[in-house]
């Protein structure tokens, strides 16, 4: 009874071990992915140079085109030799292996799985050609992406949540005249900014910054960056912040434009021959000291006019005449402040706005013009010709001091009559009389 009760234990064991065989071969025959299990073929030396199949699923024999009876029995080398180097002869244990067939051209992905204590092997096959073209168009997509990146004509970067830099193009290294090793080395805050009006711009304003810190997209921002040559480089910014953090920035150098602006501002207020600011400029200047009634600080004002300068017209022609104009602004320009607002005001009458300057203060200026007036002028009419001349210039001053309320026309005709009365003080002195002469200096006759 002992020995029965033993047998009857094992025969069952026997009997579930068999059926677990088939189950499991039933869902492998129903698995989409192909599975094949072999036995290794080695050589002398013990290394695998070939499989002989012993069994495979559906899946497999569809992927291959083989029927199951060219398979088993056959070895990989014989009936599948496109695979055969890959699959024996790679140490990895997921080689991949490509099926040309009529239906196209398949990509399959294996895992190898040794079975304990044997030399046979099982090897399961996954399609991946979908997977393996999308990560190649993905691939060509981000070279592409690489390419556009890097021949943009636009500067493009990539700052972190530290605000540094972290990529950029080598368009942005070619408009800040800097290389890629500094620029990644450094932060946007270690560079100087300035406003669209030439003020100082603190980092924190910096569109990329506040994109960073605001959440903030910014287009079209006019920004002056400090290059590496010390230049400024004006340039329009675009930023947007990250999803992950940082910010991405697009920088368009509009140096050249800005440039052709200032130009254009130029035209509209310089004078076309002289290069000092016109009347029209001058006048709104003026009015704009006396705006509001702003009487907390002294202004002066001059009015300027060459004496007897029609004899110069007359005597050596208009070309002669607008390089002595010329001549007068260089030095008026080299009197007066930097902050003063020297204007062609008509023919050959000239105007400036003197900001915070008294009237003994004005008085002294026009001291220090007449001192730059007295030398010579050379004025070249030739090759070789040139004419020696000297003028003098009649001066009239108003001055607005500290609480007075004046206007701007009250100011003007001031300054007007006190010049009509400076130039027939000067009429009547003969050594302050407007002399030309060819060659040498030579009074004038009364």
């Amino acid at each position: 009874m002992r020995i029965e009760h033993e047998r009857r234990p094992r025969q069952h064991t026997s009997y579930k071990m068999h059926r677990g065989k088939d189950d499991a071969w039933t869902l492998v025959e129903s698995m989409s992915m192909g599975v094949m299990y072999a036995q290794v073929v080695q050589d002398d030396q013990g290394r695998a140079i070939d499989y002989l199949l012993q069994g495979t699923n559906p899946a497999f024999e569809r992927m291959m085109g083989l029927e199951r009876a060219q398979a088993v029995g056959n070895t990989i080398l014989s009936i599948l030799p496109q695979i055969s180097t890959p699959l024996i002869n790679s140490e990895a244990p997921s080689p991949m292996v490509i099926v040309e067939s009529d239906e196209g051209r398949k990509i399959y992905g294996t895992q190898k799985c040794k079975m304990h204590g044997t030399n046979r092997l099982a090897m399961v096959f996954s399609d991946i050609t979908e997977a393996i073209e999308t990560k190649q168009k993905l691939e060509n997509a981000s070279e592409q992406l690489q390419h556009i990146f890097d021949t943009l004509p636009i500067g493009v970067s990539v700052i972190d949540n530290e605000q540094r830099v972290v990529n950029f193009n080598p368009a942005l290294g070619k408009i800040l005249s800097t290389t890629r090793e500094d620029l990644l080395s450094g932060t946007y805050i270690n560079r100087t900014y300035y406003r669209e009006n030439g003020t100082l711009m603190p980092s924190e304003e910096f569109p990329s910054i506040r994109a960073v810190n605001e959440g903030e997209v910014i287009q079209n921002a006019v920004v002056g960056v400090r290059a590496d040559t010390d230049e400024i480089v004006w340039t329009s910014i675009s930023t947007s912040p990250l999803p992950q953090g940082g910010a991405v920035t697009v920088v368009v150098d509009i140096t050249t434009i800005k440039e052709k602006e200032e130009d254009l501002k130029n035209l509209s207020i310089r004078d076309g021959l002289t290069g000092i600011y016109n009347r029209a400029f001058f006048d709104a200047e003026l009015a704009r000291y006396f705006t509001g009634n702003r009487n907390d600080s002294p202004v002066s004002l001059l009015m300027l006019d060459v004496d007897k300068f029609k004899d110069v017209n007359d005597t050596y022609g208009h070309p002669v005449g607008d390089e002595v104009l010329r001549e007068i602004a260089r030095r008026l320009q080299i009197t007066l402040r930097t902050v003063d607002v020297l204007a062609r005001y008509g023919g050959d009458e000239f105007a400036a706005i003197l900001p915070n300057v008294t009237k003994e203060e004005a008085l002294d200026i026009i001291k220090r013009i007449d001192f730059e007036m007295a030398p010579y002028m050379s004025i070249f009419t030739g090759e070789n010709d040139s004419i020696s001349l000297s003028s003098s210039i009649s001066i009239g001053l108003a001055t607005r001091e500290v609480g007075q309320n004046v206007s701007p026309l009250k100011m003007l005709k001031t300054a007007d009559e006190d010049m009509y009365k400076n130039k027939a003080e000067r009429k009547k002195d003969e050594a302050h009389r407007v002399t030309i002469t060819p060659d040498i200096y030579v009074k004038n006759e009364v």
